[in-house]
Formats: structure tokens, C-alpha cells, sequence
């Protein structure tokens, strides 16, 4: 396939977010350990783009995880304008992979700006590829998305069942992505393993086991049908996982929160009469199959006092948690830790300077 050498370069630029707090901090930058292959940036390509032979480019912004796994992944910059390698490339984003960064020797959130360039097509063919042998059709292609609203996913127990024996005993984690098409209800089918780590473990065949766990709507917001619309899915396989009671989950990712209105109305007549500025209550929960959070109790609530708990803990069915982490990582069934901060009077301005003699 002659054109494998010239589809597309992907470069890197590193944008670290772990602080260096004392002189002797010592800060290593993420780095790659898996970037996509050719083929799998051609699977992504955007149709209109492929009709029209369009090559493109896209730099997207994303954050790396202490497991490596690049979240949150936004649109700096593409070009041509319109032409969706924006959001082609951040369906790319599962199938990356890098060792994070590190402050003094332990992992640390970072960012990076990842340009890619999809070249490769020549407008005189259109939809077809060009170099070597057969050139492939348009219709091999497929619109992949990303950053699914998911309705129902697999949970911290689903997950432990599913670990693999070999992996559990040795007491190692691992990785898996999987690339799977939508059914007409919204459920995963024909998924296949685009890669695994380690590889002699199993992790790829317990994320197929998985698979089958999540569900979205069939619809999507813009009246497109999910049908034969591809999604690539990671699953991270931590030895956490297994514990009992599950861990409790760090950096959720909300698909709801309380109003500015519910916060009010969560104010005691004794608050009211507080002379503090704020206060802050920490509710310990369990996230649910919906992404509620249930069986709440208040943890911490400084300065105490001010009636604040029972306010609090009628917020709690005001919040709800996206079901699967961009990590890959489970939330049903996990514990969460919510603080929730009430500003309880304006900030004061600031006295005049005394005047001048």
C-alpha cells in the first residue's frame, strides 16, 4: 500500500500542567508510547472529505491521564473549515497512548497539542485512494464518533467479573481499545480489539465481554440515526478495581448539576444568620446505574453549626455522572466524594487607600 508512508504525520507539542512548587521538583514531560497507524486515521476520515478527495488538518488540545490515556480532548484548529477533521481527530483520541508526566518520579495530569494531518487523497479520484494495487472505495468508510452520552455502562462489578484470571493473579493492570458499530437501538456490535497491553493477558477479549454493557440513544441531537456509525471505546483495567467496597472515583465528569437557584434554596434560616462568607459541606455517595448519586451522607461540613448537611444532601439528586470515564475507567457502582462550596455573602469591596496629606 503505497500510500501508508505519506497518509499522514502526527507531531507533538507538550504543554505540562504539573507545577513546580519547590526548586528540587524534578518534571518529566508526557511522551507517545502508541500513536494511531495510517489505517486507522483512513477510518476516520470524514465522509464528504473522502467523496471530495479533501486532505486536511486538525490540531486538537487533550489532557493526559496519570494512566496515559489522553480525556477531554477539544478543537484548537482545523483546516479546511467545515470539513469535520476536527472532530475526526478527536475520535482518534482512544487509540493514543502515552506514558504520562511526572513530578518527581509520580504521575501527574498534564496536557498536550497533538496536530494531525490527513493526507494522502488526490482530488482527480475522488473517492478513491491512490498508490498500489486496488484502490479501496468510498464506502469502506464510516462516520466514527466520540464523546457518546451513554445511558447504560458497564459497572465497577461488571468490570471485576470480566478482569482476566491471569491478570488478577499476577495482581497487573491493563488496556484495551475497541472498535464497534452502532446497532439501531443503540447498543455496540461487530467490535474488534485495535489494541491491547499487555497483549498476552486477555485485557482484549474482557473488553468485548464488556461491550456489550453500554447503550446511548439511537438518535443523535443533530436527527441522525447511530446505526452502522462506528465509536472507538478504551477500557482501563486497574487492580483498584477489584477492591471491595469499590474505590472511590476521581474526576468524575458531570452530565448534570445543581442550578443556582437549587443552591439557594438549599439555605438554612441559621446560615443566614452566619457571619462567614462560605461554608463548604463534602457528601460521600454512591453513583447509581442512571448516573444518580445515592445513599448520601454528609462527611465534612466547616464551619459546622450553620444547618448545612440536611441542605446539602437535598442537592445530591441534583447531580448525575457520565457512566464511562474518558480513562476507560468504570462509575456505576463507585464512590464519590462531592464538596460542594456555599458563598453565603457577597465579597466585600475592598476599603478606599487613606487619603494622601
Amino acid at each position: 500500500m503505497a500510500w501508508r508512508s505519506t497518509l499522514t504525520a502526527i507531531a507533538l507539542i507538550l504543554v505540562s500542567t504539573a507545577s513546580a512548587s519547590r526548586a528540587a521538583d524534578v518534571i518529566t514531560n508526557a511522551d507517545w508510547i502508541k500513536k494511531p497507524k495510517p489505517e486507522d486515521i483512513m477510518g476516520v476520515w470524514p465522509r464528504e472529505a473522502m467523496r471530495r478527495g479533501q486532505n486536511g488538518e486538525a490540531t486538537i488540545r487533550c489532557q493526559v491521564s496519570v494512566l496515559g490515556a489522553l480525556v477531554d480532548c477539544q478543537v484548537v484548529e482545523e483546516k479546511p473549515a467545515g470539513m469535520k477533521f476536527g472532530a475526526a481527530a478527536v475520535a482518534l483520541a482512544p487509540q493514543m497512548l502515552m506514558k504520562p508526566a511526572t513530578s518527581n518520579g509520580r504521575p501527574v495530569v498534564s496536557q498536550v497539542a497533538i496536530p494531525i494531518r490527513f493526507s494522502g487523497l488526490s482530488p482527480a479520484i475522488g473517492s478513491r485512494i491512490p498508490g498500489g494495487g486496488t484502490p479501496a472505495p468510498l464506502d469502506t468508510t464510516r462516520r466514527v464518533i466520540a464523546g457518546v452520552a451513554w445511558t447504560q455502562a458497564p459497572s465497577f462489578a461488571d468490570v471485576a467479573a470480566a478482569y482476566p484470571q491471569k491478570a488478577r493473579e499476577r495482581g497487573v493492570g491493563g488496556r484495551a481499545t475497541l472498535d464497534c458499530t452502532f446497532t439501531d437501538k443503540g447498543t455496540l456490535a461487530a467490535c474488534d480489539v485495535l489494541q491491547e497491553e499487555p497483549q498476552d493477558l486477555g485485557f482484549g477479549r474482557a473488553a468485548k465481554a464488556l461491550a456489550s454493557g453500554f447503550a446511548t440513544a439511537p438518535v443523535l441531537p443533530d436527527g441522525q440515526k447511530l446505526a452502522g456509525v462506528g465509536i472507538q471505546t478504551t477500557f482501563a483495567f486497574t487492580p483498584e478495581t477489584l477492591a471491595t467496597p469499590p474505590p472511590v472515583v476521581s474526576r468524575p465528569r458531570w452530565s448534570a448539576v445543581p442550578s443556582a437557584e437549587d443552591f439557594a434554596a438549599a439555605l438554612s434560616a441559621t446560615t443566614a444568620k452566619s457571619g462567614d462568607a462560605s461554608a463548604r459541606v463534602v457528601l460521600a455517595c454512591l453513583i447509581q446505574t442512571t448516573g444518580a448519586l445515592g445513599g448520601c451522607k454528609v462527611a465534612a461540613e466547616e464551619p459546622p453549626g450553620l444547618d448545612l448537611g440536611a441542605g446539602a444532601l437535598g442537592l445530591a439528586s441534583k447531580f448525575q455522572v457520565r457512566l464511562w470515564s474518558d480513562e476507560g475507567l468504570p462509575m456505576v457502582g463507585g464512590q464519590i466524594r462531592v464538596p460542594i462550596r456555599f458563598q453565603l455573602r457577597d465579597a466585600q469591596p475592598a476599603p478606599p487607600p487613606p487619603p494622601k496629606p
